[in-house]
């Protein structure tokens, strides 16, 4: 499952711009979540939650793209380490994909509020880290770990059958099992909004549609890199991947300095009608 590139200087290329990408995915998820911490109105945002916990998951997926080197100058320890933490992080970051659908198809379907939603957090909590751990937990205790093309993460070199096992099951499996599910559950919950033509009413859903897409368009590479082996499609992997979080900073966490900036305005001119009214 390993993709051989051309030539030494072509895979230091390769890592370089998997390490730029990993370093804009990380100012992406901070910008994000600080954005969403300091905000204290957003944070009463149940949809503004889950994009916090996505946002998370992205830190964790950018902290482990940041080592990239030779797997023949690669430390064990901190490979594992590493490898470890990207395990947690995709997975959490599958995971959550598919929450926020579930989350969405409810809004849509029962017209629950959001302090309905935060009364389910805990058990939001429990499923999402829950699964994120076993992700992580699964390979580190079949010492699957190891170099994977320029980052530490399940050995896609190993011949062993746990290596193949647990990379077949968190690349292969749960990641189309979740991009069929969110395209299902998308589809009804977009048929089911523009019948109520409501647009107000579902202005929180209508935002988080686009997580699809970014998730689709991030993640495309790694299903196309199981059938077609090829340099291109390993790079489009890396790069996309690494990505995600600043995508989600330039949609999110600048609509979470919007909506902030939007409630301030709303905040001063109810101070100056206030201070009009008593003027007079």
């Amino acid at each position: 499952m390993e993709v051989i590139f051309p030539t030494s200087s072509f895979s230091n290329t390769v890592s370089l711009l998997g390490f730029i990408c990993s370093c804009l995915s990380l100012i992406g998820a901070l910008f994000t979540g600080l954005s969403y911490l300091c905000s204290p109105n957003v944070r009463k945002n149940f949809f503004y939650y889950l994009v916090f916990h996505l946002a998370i998951s992205d830190l964790g997926v950018s902290i482990t793209g940041l080592y990239t080197v030779p797997p023949t100058e690669i430390d064990p320890s901190l490979c594992t380490i590493m490898a470890t933490m990207r395990s947690f992080s995709v997975m959490s970051s599958f995971i959550l994909n598919l929450s926020i659908a579930l989350f969405l198809y409810s809004a849509v379907r029962n017209d629950k509020n959001q302090e309905d939603f935060f009364k389910e957090k805990n058990t939001f909590l429990a499923v999402n880290y829950g699964f994120a751990v076993f992700g992580a937990i699964g390979p580190l205790l079949s010492n699957a770990y190891g170099p994977s093309t320029i980052y530490c993460w399940i050995d896609s070199s190993s011949t062993s059958i746990t290596a193949k096992f647990w990379l077949i099951v968190e690349a292969y499996i749960t990641l189309p099992i979740v991009l069929v599910w969110v395209v299902i559950l998308y589809f009804w919950i977009i048929k089911k909004m523009k019948s109520t033509r409501n647009e107000e009413k579902y202005t929180n859903i209508y935002r988080l549609t686009i997580i699809p897409v970014i998730f689709f368009f991030c993640n495309f590479g790694t299903m196309l890199d199981f059938f077609v082996k090829s340099s291109f499609l390993r790079i489009a992997h890396i790069c996309l991947r690494q990505l995600q979080g600043s995508i989600h900073a330039l949609l999110y966490g600048f609509m979470i300095i919007k909506d902030k900036a939007n409630q301030k305005l709303v905040v001063d001119e109810a101070v100056s009608m206030q201070q009009t009214i008593l003027e007079s």
